[in-house]
């Protein structure tokens, strides 16, 4: 037996529609925020750190069974990774060269998160993608260090040390770069901001605050309504406190250490979402709501293209639904039919993980194209 996380496939849309709220509303006048929708709005960029703390919590869960058990076949990992990043990325960009638009090295390798001058080339904002991409590779070896440090408590730690250290790692970089005159004559991580913002380096404090909420949630499941509506409570409170202060102190280091606390935040609110029982879970869980969240990705990758530009004078909600029906085209056309001709169907035998409480299903390769997974018959405790 297994399940889905319907209300964290729905949070996706969420942070998809701050991103373009954030680009298409307070971008376009960027004035100070006068109510809490423009403040919200005014730092929409906070769903790019919702993003990351999201991949963290799924994709620990989808795949720490199988590193523990030793049997996570890295041909079908990556396989499964580069389907679920490239088909509409790639169907995306040649679409943009073919309107004209310019193309480099960086945009075919999707490495743009690491140049300066080119992380908004290509597909604009595909420089998140890059972080996404190490954290694909990072994550199986991460998997086998945390299985090895066998408590929470040392796993925790031991993602700590892992995230800090290479933010370390990526000032080290940009410091080698500035002096050496490689950032300056390739825009190879040569601004110090540039790797706190928009590298990999930066955001590993969301993968692993994900990382982290994950692993609660294997070891102890799901808590009940009364504990995960206080969680939910803490966690709006304590975001909206975050908006509030990035629109008093908008300078660029002052957003970028509230980031932080919103990534944890994050961290907290999905955990709560793991309680079907909650109000909020149930309002997600509605189907349009978790569809949106299936578009999630070709909304995200679309809304900078020059293909949606001929709605761009639309009303603003007219146009994000515009976006939305661009990237339901892209899910059905290209997403979906290349996750189906990939990955083969099969039933694999079932895998029980030996964990103090809950008995983790095993996903099938029958799986959505988000492998959004929790544990089975677990005892729900307040």
């Amino acid at each position: 037996m297994r399940k889905q996380i319907h209300a964290l496939t729905a949070l996706r849309a969420v942070a998809a529609a701050l991103v373009f709220f954030y680009h298409f509303v307070y971008l376009r006048n960027p004035v100070p925020a006068q109510n809490a929708i423009e403040a919200i709005m005014q730092n929409g960029f906070i769903g790019v750190n919702l993003m990351f703390v999201l991949s963290g919590f799924l994709l620990t869960l989808r795949y720490y069974a199988n590193v523990e058990q030793n049997n996570l076949r890295w041909g079908d990992y990556i396989k499964r990774r580069v389907i679920r990043l490239y088909p509409s990325y790639f169907v995306l960009l040649a679409g943009i060269a073919l309107l004209g638009v310019p193309l480099n090295l960086a945009n075919v390798t999707l490495t743009q998160g690491f140049f300066t001058a080119y992380f908004q080339t290509g597909i604009i904002n595909s420089w998140s993608l890059t972080a996404e991409e190490c954290f694909y590779f990072v994550l199986p070896v991460l998997l086998w260090i945390l299985i090895r440090c066998k408590t929470l408590l040392f796993s925790t730690a031991a993602l700590v040390v892992w995230a800090l250290g290479m933010l370390v790692v990526g000032l080290l970089l940009t410091y080698w770069a500035k002096s050496s005159g490689v950032g300056a004559s390739g825009g190879f991580m040569d601004d110090y901001f540039f790797t706190l913002s928009r590298t990999f380096f930066g955001f590993c404090i969301e993968f692993a605050i994900g990382m982290v909420a994950a692993l609660i949630y294997r070891r102890r499941g799901a808590y009940g309504v009364a504990v995960s509506t206080l969680l939910t409570v803490i966690s709006l409170v304590g975001i909206a406190g975050c908006i509030y202060l990035m629109t008093l102190y908008p300078d660029s280091l002052s957003v970028r250490e509230l980031r932080y606390a919103v990534s944890v935040f994050c961290g907290i609110l999905i955990f709560a979402l793991t309680c079907e029982k909650l109000f909020l879970s149930r309002l997600l869980s509605w189907s349009p709501f978790v569809y949106l969240g299936r578009l999630s990705y070709g909304l995200y990758l679309i809304q900078l293209t020059q293909i949606v530009w001929f709605m761009a004078d639309w009303p603003v909600l007219m146009f994000y639904a515009g976006c939305n029906a661009a990237s339901a085209l892209l899910y059905h056309l290209i997403e979906e039919p290349t996750r189906k001709l990939f990955l083969k169907r099969r039933t694999p035998a079932p895998v029980l993980v030996a964990v103090p409480q809950p008995i983790l299903a095993q996903p099938s390769s029958e799986s959505p194209a988000y492998d959004y997974y929790y544990p089975v018959n677990m005892k729900v405790n307040e």
